[in-house]
C-alpha cells in the first residue's frame, strides 16, 4: 500500500539574474523522470486528474494555484499548491484530484512512467 503524498521544498539557486529551481530525478525527486506534461487553461470551477495515478508524480505549481486532494488507503490529505517553490510528491496506486485552480495556473507534473492509453482508448481494442 502507498504510504501517501507528502510535500517537499525545491532546490533553488537565486541571484541578481532570477531564480533557477532544479529537478533532478533520484536525486532531488524518489524516482527517475520519464514523462513531464503541463496542465493549464482549466477553465473555473473544472477539476483535473480524479483518478488514481499509475505511476509516481511529482506536482509543481509554476504559476498560480490550485488543491489536491490525495486520498492512500483510508489517509485523505489536502495541499495547496502554489508559488513553485514547493512540490508535491504523489505515490503510484494514490488517488488525485485537482481542484479550485486559480486563473492562469499552469501545473507541471514530473512523472515516473510514460503514458499508456487504456486498451479500450487504443486503436484495434
Amino acid at each position: 500500500m502507498s504510504e501517501g503524498a507528502r510535500e517537499s521544498a525545491i532546490r533553488e539557486f537565486s541571484d541578481d539574474r532570477g531564480r533557477l529551481r532544479v529537478f533532478e530525478g533520484e536525486q532531488d525527486l524518489p524516482f527517475p523522470i520519464r514523462r513531464c506534461f503541463v496542465i493549464s487553461d482549466v477553465p473555473e470551477g473544472k477539476t483535473r486528474a480524479r483518478h488514481v495515478v499509475a505511476s509516481e508524480q511529482y506536482l509543481v505549481a509554476l504559476a498560480g494555484s490550485c488543491t489536491a486532494l490525495t486520498k492512500a488507503g483510508n489517509i485523505e490529505q489536502r495541499y495547496v499548491l502554489q508559488d513553485g517553490n514547493r512540490g508535491l510528491h504523489v505515490p503510484r496506486r494514490t488517488w488525485l484530484l485537482l481542484e479550485n485552480f486559480s486563473r492562469g495556473t499552469v501545473i507541471m507534473v514530473l512523472s515516473s512512467e510514460n503514458y499508456v492509453a487504456p486498451a479500450a482508448a487504443r486503436p484495434g481494442h
